[in-house]
């Protein structure tokens, strides 16, 4: 770890420490830990495991967080550098199959599926946005663009919900990006960019409005297009809002949907706070910043990722999903047979909120790609062999 870096980075990227900050940042650490030694200790029962972490680390390094009350620059590093050491400690635990993670998780990835750069700065926007391109576009130009290149159909990408829509144009080492492999395959896409100032549900009925928009300007349901959906991560949640709330309006209109590494149990914010922790030594400024952003209180967006319509309506999506055209696809950084595999999921989401819905859709609709993560798939080429099969 590079502790200068990681002090100068301190300063850049948190400015003044205000008491509220500081004791809710140290809140977040405390709980993130707990949730790693519970999540270990659910794990495996291996007694050198259970006796050296949970036993006797554990208390230590909570003692030493709780006892830190002086609000300082210093402080808030000494927070930061305990809690890295302690997840370098797990990591170091599991060496067998550390390698296999390292390469899965920070090597060859787009941390900007986790957070945009744009929302340290911009956090006042409560309108969603359209974007063809790099330009904004309104649901009538939406209507003379199909009319235009005579396109009957068109897909909608939907981003994480504290992501930016720019990460369909972006790729990794020399994969293309979903945007340039669309374009290719002379796919007619809109990406929607959220606005994490707004709640789950008001950031899904904005995009119901204008999708129905575009449609009132067609004179008839034979003229109109069918549409598509590209979801990746907590971008199926505003997918399934919309299928729940409206399914009789999207039922006919919809060709396919094509649901990415989705947390279909919800997303703990507790493991992205574990994969910053863990990314310490690879690039302190990345987890800084989601540090930093996972403790802001301008973001509505955050209270959904504890729960949402998602959570409390299982039993209903598992009835409405089989009803339309879903292929779910998602990844796995271990083989299935392995002790950790259903935990680490894709780094990001566990196995088993990947896979909730899996009983209640065709087995054919269902891929599964093993060997890379979360912040991997959606420029790799695996995925790409999905869409164009479909596609």
């Amino acid at each position: 770890m590079n502790i200068q870096k990681l002090s100068q980075d301190l300063t850049l990227i948190f400015g003044e420490i205000s008491e509220q900050f500081f004791f809710q940042l140290r809140e977040i650490i405390i709980n993130a830990i707990e949730f790693t030694y519970q999540q270990i200790k659910e794990l495996t029962d291996h007694p050198t495991l259970q006796n050296t972490i949970i036993h006797h680390s554990k208390p230590q390094i909570l003692n030493q967080l709780k006892e830190l009350e002086y609000i300082s620059q210093e402080s808030l590093f000494r927070f930061l550098y305990l809690y890295a050491e302690l997840l370098r400690y797990v990591l170091n635990l599991i060496k067998p199959i550390e390698k296999k993670i390292t390469l899965s998780l920070y090597e060859n990835i787009q941390p900007q599926v986790l957070f945009s750069e744009r929302f340290f700065s911009d956090t006042t926007k409560d309108r969603i946005l359209l974007l063809e391109d790099q330009n904004v576009i309104s649901p009538q130009d939406i209507y003379h663009s199909v009319n235009s290149k005579n396109k009957n159909k068109i897909y909608f990408l939907l981003p994480p919900l504290l992501s930016d829509a720019e990460i369909f144009e972006q790729s990794i080492v020399s994969q293309k990006s979903i945007g340039t492999f669309l374009r290719e395959n002379q796919v007619h896409f809109v990406k929607v960019q959220f606005q994490p100032k707004l709640s789950l549900s008001e950031n899904a009925e904005q995009l119901y409005e204008m999708i129905k928009l575009t449609f009132s300007f067609f004179s008839s349901e034979r003229e109109s297009p069918k549409i598509s959906f590209l979801t990746f991560s907590t971008g199926s949640w505003i997918l399934y809002y919309l299928l729940l709330k409206y399914k009789e309006f999207f039922k006919p209109k919809i060709e396919n949907c094509f649901v990415i590494s989705s947390p279909d149990l919800g997303f703990k914010l507790e493991r992205i706070l574990l994969w910053a922790g863990l990314g310490f030594d690879y690039e302190s400024t990345i987890s800084l910043k989601i540090l930093r952003l996972l403790t802001s209180k301008e973001l509505s967006i955050l209270k959904d990722f504890h729960e949402n319509i998602v959570n409390t309506h299982k039993k209903q999506l598992k009835e409405i999903l089989p009803q339309f055209p879903i292929t779910k696809i998602y990844s796995i950084i271990l083989e299935e047979n392995t002790l950790w595999a259903n935990w680490l999921g894709d780094g990001i989401i566990e196995e088993s909120s990947l896979s909730f819905f899996d009983d209640c859709l065709p087995e054919d609709k269902i891929y599964t790609i093993t060997g890379i993560s979360h912040l991997q798939i959606l420029s790799s080429f695996e995925i790409k062999n999905v869409l164009k099969e479909i596609l």
